[in-house]
C-alpha cells in the first residue's frame, strides 16, 4: 500500500519478479497490474499478476 504517496509498506518486495517466484513461474507470458485508491486517493493498494510457465 501506498500512503499519500510519500511511503509505502512493502514496496520494495513487491513486483513481477517476486509474484513470479511466488507462483512458481520460470517463463513469463504476460503481466496485469492494477491500482485501488481508497479515502479520496490517500491510499492506494497496486496488484500484480503474473502469467506464465
Amino acid at each position: 500500500m501506498i500512503y499519500l504517496g510519500l511511503w509505502s509498506h512493502k514496496g520494495a518486495e513487491n513486483g513481477i519478479d517476486k509474484a513470479a517466484k511466488e507462483a512458481g513461474i520460470t517463463k513469463i507470458s504476460h503481466v496485469d497490474s492494477y491500482t485501488t485508491n481508497y479515502f479520496f486517493g490517500i491510499v492506494q493498494k497496486q496488484t500484480t499478476k503474473v502469467y506464465g510457465e
